[in-house]
């Protein structure tokens, strides 16, 4: 822990016990403290090429096509979760952040390397999840994805029905595009509490909207009722 004193704290950041403080765009903040973890799955892998690409994409462009960049981050007001306040992002964050969802739904594509024309504003669909069988999410959408536009499918495991979901804290479980003929997409996983979320993103240009959370869910355990297997009947949290 190390701090710069002049009438008040100006500049304080480092570990104590459980807690973190940092700097960020808005001042100090704290934040407790997390083991670091390095993931090494394949997705984990992708999603890390897709920040690398589109960092060394942003740096061969041209002056002409950074001041586009510029002008377009501009339009873009972000809110920090920590502090309430809202900020522009950089150029470079505002190409990243859309190259990596591009990427991911194309990764063979060529990053579009002047800024979206428009603003993205979704779909009409709605989606609704449930817990049909033990260990399955179910989610169903409302209707058919407007043509390219791609769902993207979200869970965060809590540890508790009484946890609040955090924000930061949904990981990406599925791409999904719903038709009339196939209106779900079953995501497997273990037993436990789930806030489940989704967003739209724009195919060609990688916008995405904001998250749509759902309704908590209880994922249970198989049982074996009379030489059968069974499952409980899922919960939606209160």
């Amino acid at each position: 822990m190390k701090a710069r004193l002049s009438m008040a704290f100006q500049d304080l950041r480092g570990k104590d016990g459980n807690v973190v403080i940092k700097g960020s765009r808005n001042g100090l903040v704290l934040t407790p403290y997390v083991s670091p973890r390095n993931p090494r799955t394949g997705p984990q892998r992708a999603i890390r090429g897709y920040f690398r690409q589109s960092g060394k994409t942003f740096e061969t462009m041209t002056v002409p096509q950074v001041e586009a960049w510029e002008d377009y981050a501009q339009t873009i007001n972000i809110v920090d979760p920590i502090t309430g306040k809202s900020y522009h992002p950089t150029a470079i964050n505002a190409f990243v952040q859309l190259g990596v969802k591009f990427l991911q739904l194309n990764p063979s594509g060529t990053l579009p390397l002047t800024p979206p024309t428009s603003e993205f504003v979704g779909d009409t669909i709605g989606v609704s999840v449930s817990s049909p069988s033990a260990g399955v999410i179910r989610f169903t959408g409302s209707g058919d994805n407007a043509s390219g536009v791609t769902t993207e499918l979200l869970l965060q495991r809590l540890p508790s029905p009484h946890w609040k979901p955090s924000p930061l804290a949904y990981r990406h479980e599925a791409w999904y595009v719903f038709t009339s003929e196939e209106p779900t997409k079953d995501v497997d996983v273990s037993p436990g509490w789930y806030a489940a979320a989704y967003r739209f993103v724009k195919n060609t240009t990688g916008q995405a909207t904001d998250l749509i959370a759902l309704p908590m869910q209880q994922v249970t355990l198989a049982v074996v009722e009379g030489g059968k297997v069974t499952s409980r009947q899922s919960k939606k949290a209160a």
